[in-house]
């Protein structure tokens, strides 16, 4: 495939990762994870889903990392939309 071709097959798609960790690690760089979704962004993904929890977690530490996504998201309507439905996706 022509470098042209693909660009444009690119721009013309809606781009997807279905499965960005932000696992909330010990050791994890904070400033690293928050800035994931920007560089997706910035690389021409329209959209990201992001992992928050792993199966091991038990459900009171997932429903903290979910609130506490969801809450970083909302607090940054100008960089970032919480999608409910594939219309939430532009």
């Amino acid at each position: 495939m022509e470098e042209n071709t693909a660009r444009q097959l690119l721009k013309d798609a809606m781009v997807c990762d279905m499965t960005l960790p932000t696992v909330d690690m010990p050791a994890a760089d904070e400033e690293k994870r928050a800035q994931a979704p920007r560089r997706f962004a910035a690389q021409g993904f329209d959209f990201v889903s992001l992992t928050v929890a792993v199966d091991e977690a038990e459900m009171p530490d997932a429903m903290r990392l979910l609130a506490r996504e969801r809450r970083a998201i909302e607090a940054r309507p100008e960089a970032f939309v919480l999608v409910e439905s594939t219309a939430d996706i532009e």
